[in-house]
C-alpha cells in the first residue's frame, strides 16, 4: 500500500503539486520573495 502511494506521488504528480503550491503561496503572500529581494542582500551584506 505504501509502495503504491510512493510510486504514484514520486512522478509528475509531485512536481505539479510542488509547483502549484509554490504558485499559490507566492500569490497569497503577495510575492514577498520578490518584493524584498534587494533588502535580503543588504541585510546579508551588513551582517558580514
Amino acid at each position: 500500500m505504501l509502495e503504491m502511494i510512493n510510486d504514484f506521488l514520486s512522478g509528475k504528480v509531485l512536481i505539479v503539486l510542488i509547483v502549484g503550491l509554490g504558485s499559490y503561496f507566492t500569490i497569497r503572500s503577495r510575492f514577498v520573495q520578490f518584493r524584498h529581494f534587494f533588502h535580503m542582500f543588504s541585510v546579508f551584506r551588513d551582517s558580514l
